[in-house]
């Protein structure tokens, strides 16, 4: 008997990604927003802060930052979900190269398709730019782990590098010593980005953010969790970082975003199970709208027009924009992942994993 994923985790999968797409969409919109009401508030970290000369300045300021908090926390939900899928099984070697193996064609296949696009008409992605810089950008689509970009991309593949070993542990530590570790974890990714220590795993943008919710999912797939009225603890959750952005606008790193996750995860747990084909397939191209919406610049980088102006200053519309987005990435890459199959791409992994297990035997 085939066991399936339950769905509630899966829609859960798929809210992660619009979050992020709806968070990006909000960072990008910040370009249209009156420089002249930006003001730095000097401190340890010299703050912008936002300064409205009129109510209608507020209430796009308003709009725009509203998904200002959703990134960080559908990539921690992400994150946190794979590892509570982990939790409790034997991940070898061999299975993390191929889950590796993977995302990385994924993305060279995205890569190489953006670097077509760019190469064909490079104006609608860039504007002006000289042959040397579409040069640069090419390679950095086609091999993003060695140029730095899609961050989240290169800090999940270390995660997956990692994970045979983190999931060995962690099966057998106890409850507490789990918890110590979250705990630890979390306080040393959350000094690194607030402070000038040494410490420096994560930085908002990096493999120390990721590691946290990893482990938070195994901790809530071994020992469950006894959290009560987790929706009314999630709206204070999102009502205390709105409140801390008054000072810091882009305080939307840390701890905040992981509690989020967290209980946003217990919400969605909290339905009853279910199987649904539709949504469990609608799940599989998460991380394809992840990679296509950043390497061809859905949101970052739209032609600055009437429309978009409309689009980014009209918050309203940003799910609208977020779900079809994640629509058309759905559509395309349900037929590479037929590509895939057709060419049998995982099965080239495992010969290269064989030719590399004969190579350092």
């Amino acid at each position: 008997m085939v066991k399936v994923r339950d769905s509630r985790i899966e829609l859960a999968r798929i809210v992660a990604m619009i979050l992020i797409v709806m968070h990006h969409l909000s960072f990008a919109s910040t370009q249209y927003i009156d420089p002249t009401i930006i003001k730095y508030h000097i401190n340890f970290v010299s703050t912008p802060i936002l300064v409205p000369n009129s109510l209608e300045q507020l209430l796009n300021i308003i709009g725009v930052y509203f998904y200002r908090p959703y990134g960080k926390i559908g990539v921690a939900l992400f994150v946190l979900i794979t590892g509570y899928f982990s939790a409790g099984k034997i991940m070898t070697v061999s299975k993390s190269f191929t889950k590796v193996w993977m995302l990385w064609t994924e993305v060279w296949f995205y890569g190489v398709l953006t670097a077509i696009f760019e190469i064909i008409n490079p104006a609608n992605f860039f504007g002006s730019m000289t042959n040397r810089g579409l040069i640069r950008q090419i390679l950095t689509d086609i091999f993003p782990f060695s140029l730095g970009t899609l961050w989240f991309f290169q800090a999940f593949v270390m995660l997956m590098v990692l994970a045979p070993f983190i999931t060995a542990v962690t099966s057998k530590i106890s409850k507490q010593k789990l918890s110590y570790l979250i705990v630890a974890v979390t306080i040393f990714s959350s000094l690194a980005m607030y402070t000038n220590t040494n410490f420096n795993v994560g930085q908002g943008n990096a493999l120390g953010y990721i590691i946290s919710p990893f482990l938070i999912g195994i901790y809530i797939k071994k020992f469950g969790t006894s959290i009560k009225h987790p929706l009314l603890w999630l709206m204070i959750s999102l009502a205390f970082t709105y409140c801390l952005m008054i000072f810091w606008v882009d305080f939307t790193y840390g701890p905040m975003p992981l509690v989020s996750a967290v209980l946003l995860f217990v919400v969605m747990m909290n339905f009853k199970p279910f199987y649904s084909k539709a949504i469990n397939k609608t799940a599989s191209v998460a991380f394809a709208v992840y990679i296509v919406h950043e390497l061809f610049n859905f949101v970052h980088h739209l032609p600055m027009n009437e429309t978009t102006h409309l689009l980014y200053l009209n918050s309203i519309l940003y799910p609208v924009f977020a779900i079809l987005t994640y629509g058309l990435v759905f559509v395309f890459d349900t037929l590479r992942q037929q590509a895939f199959r057709l060419f049998k791409v995982e099965l080239l992994g495992n010969k290269v994993m064989n030719g590399l297990r004969k190579l350092f035997n």
